[in-house]
This record gives C-alpha cells, sequence and structure tokens, in this order.
C-alpha cells in the first residue's frame, strides 16, 4: 500500500534526515515527528546526538516543552576519554547549529 502525503508543498528545515508520516495530535491538528542529522562519538556506540521536533501541517513547529525543537542525548552510562568528551562536545555544537537552522 502506497502512503501519499497530503501536504507536500510543506517543506522540511535544513538538516532534516527523517520525517515521520502525518498524523492527527492531541490538539485535532495534523503533525508529524522531525530528526536531524544522528551524531556520535568515535570510540563509543552507545551515545547518539540528535535534533527532534514536531512539525505541523501549516509548517511551523511546536514551542510546548516536549515538542519544541530540541538536541536529545542518547547515553548510557559511559565513561568517556578527553578526545571522546571534545568530540562529544563539537558534535552538541554541530546539532546546536542545525537546530539553530530550523527556528530561523
Amino acid at each position: 500500500m502506497t502512503t501519499t502525503n497530503p501536504f507536500p508543498h510543506i517543506p522540511l528545515p535544513p538538516g532534516v534526515e527523517y520525517a515521520d508520516l502525518w498524523g492527527q495530535g492531541d490538539g485535532g491538528r495534523q503533525q508529524r515527528l522531525i530528526n536531524g542529522i544522528t551524531r556520535g562519538v568515535e570510540g563509543n556506540s552507545d551515545i547518539q546526538v540528535y535534533n527532534a521536533a514536531v512539525q505541523y501541517a501549516d509548517g511551523t513547529l511546536a514551542q510546548d516543552a516536549l515538542n519544541r525543537p530540541s538536541v536529545w542525548i542518547y547515553a548510557c552510562e559511559e565513561a568517556l576519554s578527553s578526545g571522546q568528551a571534545r568530540a562529544l562536545a563539537a558534535e552538541l555544537v554541530a546539532a546546536a547549529d542545525e537546530l539553530d537552522g530550523w527556528t530561523k
């Protein structure tokens, strides 16, 4: 079964790597989850840094605390070398820069 995008004219923010299918949100508005590039730290595959937000069918992004454009960090309890800590810091800055492009 093929799913047709009901809102093909709504562009994704720059750097978005994944967009979920459109669906009805809690408030009755059509929305989709969007994610940016997943970044990591070399030598430690348990750490992931990515951006996520909810985009509405009018192109705007949610602004509530849970769904607003945000940098997410997925990590178990991890010990990092100083180099890995610097790499993580660089990935966080890159994610923040990407996120800035979503909200301008």
